[in-house]
């Protein structure tokens, strides 16, 4: 399985959310990302999106109920 974040495979170490994974070297560099640093804007998108995949999309229900 790729990591999510990066593309690289993810070994032992890694982890898992609804099928999604994050190897080793992303959750250390998550965990260790200071607002401060140049790559934090990148760091952002790339959660985002992972985000984006795990969580399910939500479908707004019209006013009217459903017949």
């Amino acid at each position: 399985m790729a990591c999510n974040l990066c593309g690289k495979a993810c070994t032992k170490g890694g982890l898992e959310i609804k099928g999604a994974c994050i190897c080793r070297e992303c959750e250390s560099a998550i965990v260790s990302l200071q607002v401060s640093d140049p790559g934090y804007p990148l760091w952002i998108e790339r959660v985002k999106r992972l985000w984006e995949f795990i969580l399910p999309v939500q479908t707004l229900l019209p006013e009217k109920p459903i017949k």
